[in-house]
């Protein structure tokens, strides 16, 4: 199967694993930090959802598009499968230079009541709230807690809100007037566009075809979508064909499912469509495993007496190919067998999940088969309202001393991946990596797990979250489970709209002002200069663009620096500082220097002594010329700069 998931018009498909062989190589912390960067630009600015979309033809969409030009609140709405969500993201795509940042509002965070935090909303930001998916009686209450920070954020930022079908009852007022209804794109036109981006030209007879135009007309977005998929894969660029392939086939698998001679034909049908394109072995284990887990009744025929694994699928129309693989007559059937068996057995879905769990484990299944099975599973489990069972998947499967294979353990990115996607569990499960990541004994395997969707999920829509579990997992106890996550934190940093993030992150973070123990290094790391053109930059961001904000929280992390014991951390920092110093035309570095002290003799002593075993160590006469403006600093600080000393009064030399 294609690895594309789709969502409204949009997709997210390939892998983003990075493997480096030694955790310890700079190469390796190189390549990881520029691979979360990489990861997080290229999901929020992927071109692929921009090349397919088709704006509705509404004056609604239009003025929602002009309003966004400006700051202030946008409202849409739209009927379900209109493709609402997807057009609010193009909306504020559109409306946004590239070093802007667009994230998701969420109004139900870990560490703080909303997210992103109103004071770290910059100006020029597009927000969007997602609500399609909050039921009404809860709608109430998610629009009153956002009224505070709408307050704080409306006047510079762009911030788009998308409501649920039926807000109507619910909301009132001021914002029921801002409401837009953005209506919903031709379809057909949906269509073209997809298929054209794949390089297949649509045939008009096909577009114009009634079984054709029936579908589109009765299919949301996603489902449109879907048929482009299908007729990709097919290679033959029929539409009509592909129609036929996905039309509903729930009776169809019905009458599999209840014509089937006894529950043993059905639990062989079910393992079938659990592993469609797998091979018949794994059927035949996953099957005998199955009937245990259920603790069916064991006959006592003699398996010669029975017939053959080929024949016994061939009754549900299910072939052996000569390489082994089993494969469905029709194209989506195996899904509409796993759909009818998970919904309408709900007496089984305990066993079949502690089936599934322990059969995962098996290291007979090829890379493929358990990434399609882990997927496939994930997908009930959420279909049927189980979602405690995939975090009892993952930490079943990662448990240290009891893992299994590490083909599951990969296969389980898939799973997590589609449950952080998935419009009513997505919460949830960016809360359930948040417990995760609280955890410094979490087994190394699901620390990685969290690490991975960190950057490559959590951090596409709600930045700032991704930021708190990655610094978490800094802390965790096992070295090279910390050095991933700092180096993937320090990736995302790498992206200009996030390094003010990770600054505050590291320095007004929920255990209050200054660094928490153990992040000096990462701090270090996180503000290391470099010079670009005659200008200085912390990391991608110049040093003219600091915003006050940085700039306190940069003093902060300087004085906790600073207040530290031992000298030697502080003076290879500061060392780079002074050396950009000579460089760059700014005298910005010393004052946040000279700030982190507040005025402590002790502290500016220090300050001043470290800047002078500087100066001393090289021939570079500029190195003199950054000490003397250090050391005006100090005795404006210490109140003494009427005095013309070598060093400032206080100070031990």
């Amino acid at each position: 199967m294609n690895d594309v998931r789709f969502g409204g018009v949009g997709g997210i498909s390939g892998s983003h694993n990075v493997t480096i062989t030694d955790p310890q190589a700079p190469v390796y912390i190189n390549e990881l930090r520029k691979a979360a960067a990489s990861r997080w630009l290229s999901a929020d600015r992927s071109s692929w959802l921009s090349e397919r979309f088709v704006a509705p033809d509404t004056p609604a969409f239009r003025e929602a598009q002009a309003k966004l030009r400006e700051p202030g609140i946008v409202v849409v709405a739209g009927a379900a499968g209109s493709g609402r969500q997807t057009a609010a993201r193009m909306l504020l795509q559109d409306s946004r230079p590239d070093t802007v940042l667009m994230q998701s509002v969420v109004l139900d965070d870990d560490e703080n009541e909303v997210s992103p935090s109103p004071e770290s909303v910059g100006v020029g930001d597009r927000l969007l709230l997602d609500l399609t998916a909050v039921e009404p009686g809860d709608l109430r209450t998610l629009l009153h807690r956002f009224e505070s920070f709408r307050a704080e954020v409306e006047r510079r930022a762009h911030l788009l809100v998308v409501l649920p079908v039926g807000y109507r009852d619910v909301v009132e007022g001021e914002l029921a007037g801002r409401v837009h209804d953005l209506g919903r794109p031709a379809a057909d036109k949906v269509l073209r566009r997809h298929l054209e981006r794949d390089g297949i030209v649509p045939r008009d007879e096909d577009l114009t075809d009634d079984k054709v135009r029936e579908f589109l007309a009765a299919s949301s977005m996603q489902q449109v979508a879907n048929l482009a998929q299908q007729v990709r894969q097919q290679g033959d660029g029929s539409i009509l064909g592909a129609v036929e392939a996905l039309s509903d086939q729930s009776a169809d698998a019905a009458d599999l499912v209840v014509g089937a001679r006894d529950g043993r034909c059905r639990a062989l049908l079910l393992v079938a469509a659990m592993f469609d394109g797998g091979s018949a072995d794994t059927v035949h284990l996953g099957y005998e495993q199955l009937l245990a887990t259920l603790d069916y009744p064991v006959r006592d025929d003699h398996p010669l007496d029975e017939n053959d694994l080929a024949h016994a699928l061939e009754q549900f129309r299910i072939s052996v190919a000569p390489s082994g693989q089993i494969g469905f007559g029709r194209i989506g059937m195996d899904a509409a067998v796993r759909s009818h068996i998970w919904r309408h057995y709900p007496g089984l879905r305990a066993e079949l999940s502690k089936w599934a769990r322990e059969f995962g484990r098996c290291d007979a299944l090829t890379p493929s088969e358990h990434d399609e099975f882990t997927w496939r599973l994930a997908a009930q489990l959420l279909a049927v309202d189980r979602p405690d069972d995939i975090r009892e998947l993952a930490e079943s499967w990662t448990r240290e001393g009891h893992a299994a294979s590490p083909n599951a353990v990969a296969a389980l990115e898939k799973a997590l991946r589609l449950a952080l996607e998935h419009p009513k569990y997505a919460s949830m499960f960016r809360h359930v990596c948040y417990e995760w990541a609280r955890q410094p004994t979490l087994p190394p395997a699901l620390a990685q797990l969290v690490i991975n969707v960190s950057a490559t999920v959590i951090a596409t829509s709600v930045p700032d979250q991704a930021i708190v579990r990655l610094h978490h997992l800094t802390h965790h106890n096992d070295p090279a489970v910390a050095q991933d996550a700092a180096s993937t934190l320090l990736g995302l940093a790498d992206a200009p709209p996030l390094w003010p993030r990770v600054l505050r992150r590291l320095c007004v973070g929920p255990y209050g002002n200054g660094l928490r123990a153990g992040d000096d290094e990462l701090f270090v790391e996180l503000i290391r200069p470099r010079v670009v053109g005659a200008s200085a930059q912390l990391g991608p961001v110049s040093l003219p663009a600091l915003a006050p904000a940085a700039e306190r929280q940069l003093a902060m992390g300087w004085r906790a620096l600073l207040s530290r014991p031992g000298e030697e951390p502080v003076r290879t920092a500061m060392s780079r500082w002074l050396s950009v110093s000579v460089h760059a035309e700014s005298l910005q570095l010393l004052d946040i220097l000279v700030e982190a002290t507040e005025g402590q003799p002790p502290l500016l002593g220090q300050l001043f002594r470290i800047g002078r075993l500087w100066a001393n160590g090289g021939q570079d006469g500029r190195r003199r010329l950054v000490l003397a403006r250090l050391r005006e600093r100090i005795n404006v600080a210490l109140g003494v700069q009427h005095l013309f000393s070598d060093v400032p009064k206080g100070f031990s030399g």
